[in-house]
């Protein structure tokens, strides 16, 4: 039996990954101290389990390792508009933009569950991708509480600031 398409399903959501690692680690170095900047290095924490999750799989499967990814880059991802919030420097611009990068992860997991897995390959990418939206609603959470707070925009903007 051959899991040709299985592996390129994994290698898509691997790529995926990559690139959302790096963005979540531009992010939360952008970001003051506190919940917004731990939300984006758990989200590059979690893109980093996954990835080794994901590869492990694939080795299992006989594919072996892939270097080159299917995503042609951040501008062309779910990030697209990354590097405009990172230059605005606006902690609400770069939330919107993190919440933006989490639904094309998500899009992509829904992708591969659509596909025709084996039962163990599933159960991984069932269990990632419930954790991918623990991950996003906590996201969307902390730019709803900052709106609230009327701080979403402000450069540089912590809470308990005046």
């Amino acid at each position: 039996m051959t899991h040709k398409y299985t592996i390129e399903a994994l290698r898509e959501l691997i790529s995926v990954r990559r690139y959302s690692e790096q963005a979540f680690g531009m992010c939360a170095s952008s970001l003051p101290e506190g919940l917004s900047s731990d939300l984006c290095l758990r989200g590059a924490t979690e893109c980093g389990d996954a990835i080794g999750e994901l590869e492990a799989l694939i080795d299992r499967l006989g594919g072996g390792r892939d270097a080159h990814g299917a995503v042609a880059g951040l501008r062309r991802s779910g990030w697209a508009g990354l590097h405009a919030a990172l230059a605005r420097a606006e902690d609400g611009a770069i939330l919107e933009a993190c919440e933006r990068g989490e639904s094309w992860i998500l899009e992509a997991y829904r992708n591969a569950l659509d596909d025709h897995l084996p039962d163990f390959v599933r159960d991984t990418v069932l269990r990632q991708f419930e954790v991918l939206m623990g991950t996003h609603d906590a996201i969307r959470g902390c730019r709803a509480l900052r709106a609230v707070r009327g701080d979403a925009g402000a450069p540089g903007a912590q809470t308990g600031q005046h």
